[in-house]
């Protein structure tokens, strides 16, 4: 794996990574490349998923895998069924998760089925890898929408992370711990703000810098 990592960085002009852990990582790992990697942030585009959810209470949502080798979904999914949240996740794992009233659960369902959720979800959630360097790209793309975002910190970079993430001024940031999740989740309810696009994540802006670093 490795080898043939390396023989793909050794073949390409520039290498993009959109965690700037992943890419640090990767340069200590090949240093004699480290001048191919660079990072760069998803760029997203604002789409008609920035109106306001239509459920008449708040509805929040999880779009995405779960598997309990990579995610450690135990503590939001205690929130959730303690507090009695209207909640919707869509993804595969090996956890199986009861629906009910108030709990609508999904498999991995079609692009079409997903943006009619996300039209109807009116706090988004992301939850980090219990391990790696990696940055849910959702938390990219949800940014584009004018809808709270709550992000659940959680691994070795859980600090470095919510570090960097925290300085878009976009998200509701929180370790993966049922105390904080719950703050984080009020808080997300309780603000009316008007969320914009980060700069940062414009397209013309990413494509910016890229051309800058590139040519």
């Amino acid at each position: 794996m490795e080898r043939e990592e390396l023989r793909i960085i050794s073949k390409c002009d520039k290498v993009v990574y959109v965690s700037p852990f992943t890419a640090d990582m990767i340069r200590n790992k090949y240093s004699q490349l480290a001048d191919k990697i660079l990072f760069l942030p998803i760029p997203v585009v604002e789409t008609d998923g920035n109106r306001p959810g239509t459920s008449s209470s708040k509805l929040l949502g999880y779009l995405g895998d779960y598997d309990t080798t990579n995610r450690n979904i135990y503590p939001l999914l205690e929130v959730i069924t303690n507090n009695n949240f209207d909640f919707v996740i869509a993804g595969n794992s090996d956890l199986k998760i009861k629906g009910n009233d108030k709990i609508r659960v999904y498999t991995r369902i079609s692009v079409n089925e997903i943006k009619r959720i996300q039209q109807e979800i009116d706090i988004f959630i992301c939850l980090c890898n219990k391990s790696g360097t990696q940055i849910p790209g959702k938390a990219y793309h949800y940014a584009a929408t004018g809808k709270p975002v709550v992000i659940i910190l959680d691994g070795e970079r859980a600090d470095d992370i919510g570090l960097y993430l925290s300085r878009f001024e976009r998200y509701h940031l929180c370790n993966n711990k049922p105390i904080e999740i719950l703050e984080c989740i009020r808080n997300a309810m309780e603000d009316h703000k008007k969320y914009v696009l980060p700069v940062a994540l414009k397209v013309e802006n990413v494509a910016s810098v890229m051309l800058k670093k590139t040519v």
